[in-house]
């Protein structure tokens, strides 16, 4: 069905918050058991940029594009099982905006499900959304974030096509909802790579927004 209430599928990481808006000392003690680990076969170099892709792509992708053992991707899963926010955390300027936006609200997003909610709630913008749902590496096999857009259009009983996507990853929430026949919106976070997949690109919520109507 076509309706006049915007729905709007939102990504939570590098979209509504910086990756590591937590603190990045949070993960020390998991980077230093990886050191220990995996000093073997990663240079220097390698190892820092795997730190930084903690920041920006699931667990499970990290531990296949750097090769993890089966004990340090075992000893990862098991760290981020237990992870979880005390307290609140900032996000961008125009984070809190999401609150007050028009529209049919659901964030779909990848990571460890306690940690994941534990960081929207900590950011305040728990209320805005209607549904979430949690693309969960410690619960294989993996689904892919289209298999929860296609849910949530079915519980909804709204057309892909009169669907927004709004995320910052080329690869993942924008290729989902491309795929789908949705139309994607690539944020342009301080570091994102512009994408030529998306539909449409916004600096901040404000200017999506006024794209969409809300």
């Amino acid at each position: 069905m076509t309706t006049s209430r915007p729905f709007i599928i939102f990504d939570f990481d590098n979209c509504l918050a910086p990756g590591n808006a937590v603190g990045e000392n949070l993960l020390a003690p998991l980077f230093d058991e990886l050191e220990r680990l995996e000093k073997h076969h990663l240079s220097g170099e390698q190892f820092s940029a795997m730190k930084f892709d903690f920041w920006r792509k699931p667990l499970d992708k990290i531990a296949s594009a750097y090769s993890f053992s089966e004990e340090a991707e075992q000893r990862s899963v098991d760290f981020f099982r237990q992870l979880e926010l005390t307290g609140s955390m900032s996000g961008y300027e125009d984070t809190l905006f999401v609150n007050e936006m028009g529209g049919t609200k659901i964030l779909v997003t990848s990571g460890f499900e306690k940690f994941q909610r534990s960081k929207i709630k900590g950011l305040g913008v728990e209320a805005a959304f209607s549904d979430m749902y949690f693309d969960d590496p410690g619960e294989p096999p993996r689904k892919g974030k289209g298999h929860y857009f296609a849910l949530a259009c079915d519980k909804y009983g709204v057309e892909p096509q009169d669907v927004w996507v709004i995320g910052d990853n080329a690869e993942s929430e924008i290729a989902a909802g491309n795929a789908l026949g949705m139309k994607t919106v690539q944020i342009l976070r301080a570091g994102v790579e512009r994408h030529a997949s998306a539909d449409y690109h916004v600096t901040g919520l404000h200017e999506f927004a006024k794209l969409v109507g809300v």
